[in-house]
């Protein structure tokens, strides 16, 4: 195999998978999950609901397209909002 091109028996190599959505409840689900997980990074709220509303990510931005920015905004405030309040249980 040569330098630098993949080998597709490679358990290291990345894949993309199709996840599929059954309902909206998953939808936010994954919303929360990508809010938290970036936030747990160090992202602020601005730099996160960028992830959602810029096309280059395409996986938020489906998100933002198929529930909506309103919605994206929301379920951003709610998740981050559990993480800054330490007695939340």
């Amino acid at each position: 195999m040569p330098y630098r091109e993949p080998d597709p028996d490679d358990p290291l190599e990345y894949r993309r998978v199709a996840v599929p959505i059954e309902s909206v409840k998953m939808l936010e689900d994954r919303v929360a999950c990508f809010c938290e997980e970036f936030m747990k990074l160090g992202h602020g709220k601005e730099e996160i609901y960028a992830l959602f509303t810029n096309p280059f990510y395409s996986a938020t931005h489906e998100l933002s397209i198929r529930l909506g920015e309103d919605r994206i905004l929301e379920l951003l405030e709610q998740t981050l909002g559990r993480f800054s309040n330490p007695h939340n249980d």
